[in-house]
């Protein structure tokens, strides 16, 4: 996105976050974190707030949004949901302020801690909102298992035809066209491991912060303090579970980088 276009996000945004309101802000577009709005937790049941770790799960990796675009939409999005109130246009807005907030998610990823507090808004409990991310956690980690097995099936059998081509003394012209595909297949496999890994690490940075803020309010809790400190240990071995899978993935894009390597030196020769 050159600068013009996202100076113009930023602005609409501005513009569609200084809307009147009893709400006080310290950054345009986000609440302010010292103070909450009011004594009864906030209905956010018109507004997505869903978990990025969630984002992690989805099927399409290559059009999954970065955190900071997750990050974004949640942040400018709430500023959004506080300003508009009831009026008439008030899911277009939000709608409108998720959309920018996801394209200019770059300026606003910093503001992780943000997103986490925008999340919590929607639990009754410090529990329920570590039991939600520990959900999110398990289907990630169940979807990307399989697809991360899936992946390594595909190496290896992609390997077994490699090593058969560079055995021959040299390669008919239908076997060097063989040999040009497989290069193709391992380098798009490497693209979508390298994102993948951003998604991780990404993800990882959100869990972080999150069990950090959770820590600290766990030891103010005067209910419900020994199953939320259960859920928030359970969270921790799922945030190690996914620092597990990340090192595997390494290895994984290190194995596509020298198949890619081998390809294209089998091709050249």
């Amino acid at each position: 996105m050159n600068t013009y276009k996202l100076l113009l996000l930023l602005t609409l945004s501005s513009s569609l976050v200084s809307l009147p309101s009893q709400a006080e802000w310290t950054i345009p577009g986000f609440p302010s974190k010292d103070k909450s709005d009011s004594g009864q937790a906030e209905d956010l049941s018109d507004f997505d707030v869903s978990s990025p770790i969630e984002q992690l799960g989805k099927e399409d990796i290559a059009t999954s949004k970065t955190i900071g675009q997750v990050v974004g939409g949640i942040a400018l999005g709430y500023g959004c949901h506080k300003k508009v109130g009831n009026m008439p246009f008030r899911s277009k807005a939000i709608a409108a302020c998720v959309a920018i907030g996801m394209k200019a998610g770059i300026v606003f990823g910093e503001y992780v801690g943000e997103a986490i507090r925008v999340r919590r808004l929607a639990y009754a409990s410090e529990y329920e909102y570590l039991d939600s991310e520990i959900t999110a956690s398990e289907s990630a980690i169940e979807t990307r298992q399989s697809a991360l097995e899936k992946t390594q099936t595909e190496i290896e059998e992609a390997r077994a035809r490699m090593e058969a081509l560079k055995a021959k003394a040299s390669l008919t012209a239908a076997e060097i066209e063989e040999a040009k595909k497989l290069k193709a297949d391992t380098k798009a496999r490497l693209d979508e491991s390298l994102l993948l890994k951003n998604r991780y690490d990404d993800t990882l940075v959100y869990l972080d912060n999150a069990l950090e803020e959770s820590k600290s309010k766990i030891s103010n809790l005067e209910t419900d303090k020994e199953k939320t400190q259960q859920a928030y240990d359970e969270l921790v071995k799922k945030r190690q579970n996914l620092a597990s899978m990340l090192a595997n993935l390494q290895i994984t894009i290190n194995e596509l980088k020298s198949d890619e390597a081998v390809m294209a030196n089998l091709i050249a020769s």
